[in-house]
């Protein structure tokens, strides 16, 4: 089993106080514990840009460059979303909002060599979403993944959704299949609810069988890709072969293997029409 290698920081507005050389300390011990990734979970809370003066992320985007560790930013952090998220009229103002609020991050950091990509703070869980409730949570990822790739082309994004065992793993996976259809993120963390739900003693019985249906899910992504992609590539006139260059298309699937997130998420890569699962762990 491989170390974790990166942490979430859950950033509020008191901890815009906290000075440079404490936040040296902070870097340091995460640096010494093997960390390379840091996630700030957001960078607006309870409706306050954390970033306004003084702005507490340049100088940690700083010292994480000096230690070559890489800094990820999350955007919008709503308490709302637990009891709004129903509403359709909620999830199109809070998409046009995030959409905002990743334009101005990027342009504040997105050039510094330390940023590392867009984290989208709504933690979906595995509730019996109606198709229609579905489809309208996938728009409000699928805006602000799409909004978030643009600014920065290269950078993934990532959603960290979680299970309580409210569906069977049979119906988590064809719910995450409905949410992702639109290749709205990079990566998804998948949280396993363990000590939320007390299942400490039960971790073999009630984990394994959801990240098994997770890893299905971005599958079946990969396949429903290279089918749309055969589907292309025989409606097309080939050229006679003469005139044909031999090269690696950069839209053939690939495998890669990258290493940074704590835990075992999916990987999911939309650029050139790929789908490729792989670990983080």
């Amino acid at each position: 089993m491989k170390p974790i290698e990166g942490t979430f920081l859950q950033f509020w507005w008191s901890m815009r106080d906290v000075g440079s050389k404490r936040w040296e300390r902070e870097v340091n011990a995460m640096h010494t514990a093997g960390l390379h990734t840091m996630i700030l979970q957001w960078t607006q809370a309870e409706g306050k840009n954390l970033f306004e003066p003084p702005d507490p992320f340049a100088q940690l985007l700083d010292i994480a460059h000096r230690r070559k560790m890489r800094v990820v930013f999350g955007l919008r952090h709503d308490e709302r979303w637990w009891h709004e998220w129903g509403s359709a009229v909620y999830l199109r103002e809070e998409a046009k909002q995030s959409v905002t609020l990743a334009r101005e991050v990027f342009l504040r950091y997105g050039k510094h060599p330390a940023f590392a990509g867009s984290y989208i703070p709504y933690e979906i869980w595995d509730a019996p979403f109606t198709e229609t409730q579905a489809a309208q949570i996938g728009e409000l990822l699928a805006t602000i993944g799409h909004a978030c790739r643009q600014m920065a082309p290269g950078k993934p994004v990532l959603l960290a959704p979680f299970f309580a065992g409210l569906l069977p793993p049979e119906r988590f996976e064809q719910l995450r299949l409905s949410l992702l259809k639109e290749r709205p993120v990079d990566v998804v963390a998948l949280q396993d609810g363990v000590g939320a739900r007390g299942w400490d003693e039960e971790i073999e019985k009630r984990v394994p069988p959801y990240f098994s249906a997770m890893q299905s899910a971005c599958r079946g992504l990969v396949d429903r890709t290279r089918r749309a992609f055969a589907q292309f590539a025989q409606s097309q006139v080939m050229p006679s072969p003469a005139s044909v260059t031999t090269r690696r298309s950069s839209l053939a699937p690939s495998t890669r293997t990258r290493t940074g997130l704590g835990g075992s998420v999916s990987r999911i890569t939309p650029l050139s029409n790929r789908f490729l699962p792989s670990t983080y762990t």
